[in-house]
């Protein structure tokens, strides 16, 4: 648009609400843009760029160079002549009137248009929608599935794909065979849209980074990149889509993913720009606990803290409990790496409450291994072995060989401060084979059977803390310790 013509903006999004009798929010909804914009461009605060009003004007209907005309042409018209008071025919005939005057084809256009689109349901609704239905979809035969997404057209909806997403990493921390499921199935509904070819392809996208997600955290970090890559190629496809999916939660995924692959400039960068985008509250919250995980595993305890601090700032007390729960697991774990076990301890009486609410066996492992931690840095030595034993069960019965590994080593270090040198010996020789079958590397198996053979009189102690420092990094490769992205 030329300069010093600022007010054709603010009366070709007026006249685009007019044409179509919608809100500023029902717009905002069907180009999936902040209502907030939608103000700002009619009073004039903000001046669009042409790709939004190619934007716009897609959303109701009409072509960018018809809304062009008739906004030049009616660009004398008072602001407030154009708003959310005037009846639709009204605005546009006093917009006609003035094109007509100018160029009579884009008139003759202008009137052969179809009807305006239906307004979009706001993203609310919508998804409020699909909270309905997403259960009972979910639990389906594939056959079902198919048959469901091909009659009922409640079912072929942009949040139903966003709802398995989020249910897809909901599950995962206890149950990976089902985020990978409800991955799956996102995909699915996203390929039967009813919508144009950009928002399938936005859609389906979105759907492959969440299959990435469940693939990085089962450990399948190649299958992930894999995803990922589609999903970018798909989403980008997608740009000229109007579906009001969060670029943001896809930030947040791929930041995980390169923490996993031990990128860790390229998941900071990453999560910095999403942060730089983010509301302040719990969206923030679960970026810079992200942030956290991926500093620690860097070796930065202290930046790591300073991240969940001010995780802990945005998230409100009525934030979504596992949120909080992460927050906190995750500061006494740092404190714990600093040796700063009374401040961990301090912490464990509302980490247990909220993990026993979970009702999450993976969960209260990690709880328990917390409570070790902490009991060992105390130098109560009964105490941390009745919950590394504890942590060690349920590792056992959920097959986490390289958690269970872990913890043997921490029993190991109890026992050699005990000067029980020969009961290592049966925890060590465990940990070897657990370790071979996972593929963990061969500098990690060497130690470990130094530590199998070790007699007194050697550094036992200093090669078991190295082994800890190997697997937790060979742990990390292939899952985080705690995903709450």
């Amino acid at each position: 648009m030329r300069r010093g013509r600022r007010d054709e903006a603010a009366v070709a999004v007026a006249l685009l609400r007019a044409r179509c009798g919608w809100t500023q929010r029902q717009l905002a909804a069907a180009a999936g843009v902040h209502r907030t914009m939608i103000s700002d461009y009619e009073s004039g605060k903000r001046r669009p760029t042409r790709r939004t009003l190619e934007r716009l004007a897609k959303a109701a209907g009409v072509s960018l160079d018809w809304l062009l005309v008739l906004a030049r042409a009616a660009g004398d018209a008072p602001n407030h002549a154009l708003g959310q008071s005037m009846q639709p025919a009204e605005a546009i005939g006093r917009a006609v009137t003035r094109a007509a005057q100018v160029r009579t084809a884009e008139l003759a256009a202008m009137l052969a248009l179809p009807d305006c689109p239906a307004a979009a349901p706001p993203p609310a609704k919508a998804r409020a929608r699909a909270a309905e239905l997403w259960e009972d979809f979910a639990g389906l035969a594939p056959r079902e599935r198919q048959l469901l997404l091909a009659r009922a057209r409640d079912y072929r909806s942009w949040p139903l794909v966003e709802r398995l997403c989020s249910e897809s990493v909901s599950a995962a921390p206890a149950d990976l065979k089902t985020a990978a499921r409800l991955a799956d199935l996102a995909l699915e509904v996203a390929r039967a849209l009813g919508e144009d070819a950009a928002s399938r392809s936005r859609a389906q996208g979105y759907a492959w980074a969440f299959i990435a997600n469940a693939r990085r955290v089962s450990g399948d970090l190649h299958g992930a990149d894999r995803a990922f890559s589609r999903g970018l190629l798909l989403w980008r496809a997608g740009a000229r889509s109007a579906l009001p999916f969060d670029e943001i939660r896809l930030l947040d995924l791929e930041a995980s993913l390169r923490r996993g692959q031990r990128r860790f400039a390229e998941s900071l960068a990453l999560l910095d720009q999403a942060l730089a985008q983010a509301p302040r509250g719990e969206a923030a919250a679960r970026l810079l606990l992200n942030k956290s995980a991926t500093l620690d595993q860097q070796g930065d305890a202290e930046g790591a803290m300073a991240a969940l601090r001010e995780a802990a700032s945005q998230a409100g007390v009525g934030s979504e409990p596992r949120l909080l729960w992460g927050i906190q697991f995750n500061l006494a774990a740092c404190l714990c790496h600093l040796g700063r076990y009374g401040d961990a301890a301090a912490l464990l009486p509302v980490i247990r409450v909220r993990a026993a609410g979970f009702k999450n066996r993976h969960d209260l492992a990690r709880t328990f291994w917390l409570m070790g931690r902490v009991a060992a840095g105390h130098g109560r030595r009964d105490e941390a072995g009745e919950a590394f034993t504890g942590a060690r069960t349920i590792f056992i019965s959920e097959e986490m060989p390289l958690d269970v590994a872990l913890v043997n080593l921490d029993l190991a270090l109890l026992l050699l401060e005990e000067g029980k040198t020969a009961e290592i010996q049966p925890l060590a020789r465990e940990a070897a084979e657990l370790c071979r079958a996972c593929g963990v590397g061969r500098e990690a198996l060497g130690a470990l059977e130094l530590l199998a053979r070790g007699k007194e009189g050697d550094d036992l102690q200093a090669l078991a803390l190295r082994i800890v420092a190997l697997l937790e990094r060979a742990r990390s490769d292939r899952k985080a310790f705690f995903d709450a992205s």
